[in-house]
Parts: C-alpha cells; structure tokens; sequence
C-alpha cells in the first residue's frame, strides 16, 4: 500500500521551527543593539552639543569681546578681572536678551555638581547673594579647575586679581571633569584693552 499524501514530516516541521526562531533572536538582539547604538550616540552628541555651546560662550564672553575698562569717580581704575583655580569673575559687555548693554559682572565657578554661571549689572564692589541670575551651562560636573598666565611664554597660576596680579591675564585654562569623562583643555586668550 502506498501512500501519496503530500505534507511535512515531523522532523521537517522541528527543522524549519528552529531555524525561524534562529532568524528572530537574531533580529531582536540586532534591533536591541541598535536601539543602544544610538541612545549612546545621542548621549555623546549633546555632550558634545554641551561642549561646543559653553567654549563658544566663554570664548566669545573672555576673547572676541573686549573686557570693560573700570572707572572710578571719573578716574580708570583698570580692568576687573579676578578668579581662582576654582572660580573667575570677569566684567565684559554680554547681549542678554532683553537686557540693556553695558557691563555685565559674570562668574563662573561649580556648585554642587553643576557649572553655574552667574550674572548681574556691574557691581563689582558687592558679594554676590541668591538673588543675582544663574544659569546652569553644564550638569554632572566632578571637577572645574581653572589657570591664568600673564603671557603666551610664563607659567600657569592658580590665581589672578586683587593684589596678586595688574589687569587682565593674556589667558585663562579651563579643566573640566564631566560625568566621568575629562573635556579636552580650554585654553582662551583674554581681550584686553
């Protein structure tokens, strides 16, 4: 007796089973890979984002820009300039919208574990309170260092201003530590009258 039915066996059936779930698990491990591949990749890009926005600012607010001359009474009493290797504090004319131009007093130091900037009307003679404005430029920051030099050829100091130096240093080196990652070194030449 011969049989013609036409049909799969049972082995066949096992056969091509596993050989579709092979394909599957090989397509969802794929899309999760990918899916990774690129929360990486956005993660790196607005930190790269975040980078090319703070150097840009603090470029164009210590260099393009020229520090204000500072009177007094009538009289120049020189450029306000001061910081530390954990903060500076500069007067330079910045266009905030909405705001009418001058001089604007900005300092630039980390609090807690963010960069702020703080920023004011000059009024260089006062401590800075909670009122003055902030902004937060960087999130997550573990380390914010900053050096000053006189010129291009001397050595890096910890500190510049008040008593420790005259005018405004020829360039500021900014180091930053952000979410485990060191920044390359900003190394700004300072605008000077």
């Amino acid at each position: 007796m011969t049989s013609n039915s036409r049909g799969f066996t049972l082995v066949e059936v096992v056969v091509s089973i596993a050989i579709l779930s092979m394909i599957v698990l090989a397509t969802v491990t794929a899309m999760r890979t990918l899916a990774l591949t690129q929360e990486t990749l956005q993660r790196k890009s607005d930190g790269t984002s975040s980078m090319v926005a703070v150097t840009r600012f603090l470029r164009g607010s210590l260099g393009s820009n020229q520090a204000i001359m500072k009177s007094r009474h009538g009289l120049p009493a020189g450029q306000y300039f001061i910081g530390d290797e954990n903060e500076v504090e500069w007067l330079a004319p910045v266009p905030f919208p909405g705001a009418s131009g001058g001089g604007w007093q900005l300092k630039l130091s980390k609090l807690d574990t963010d960069l702020m900037l703080r920023y004011r009307k000059d009024k260089s003679n006062q401590h800075w309170t909670e009122e003055d404005a902030s902004y937060i430029l960087v999130k997550d920051v573990e380390e914010f260092n900053v050096a000053f030099r006189a010129n291009a050829y001397s050595e890096w100091l910890e500190a510049w201003g008040e008593g420790l130096s005259a005018g405004m240093p020829s360039h500021v080196k900014f180091q930053l530590k952000v979410a485990g990652r060191y920044w390359p070194e900003l190394i700004l030449e300072v605008g000077r009258l």
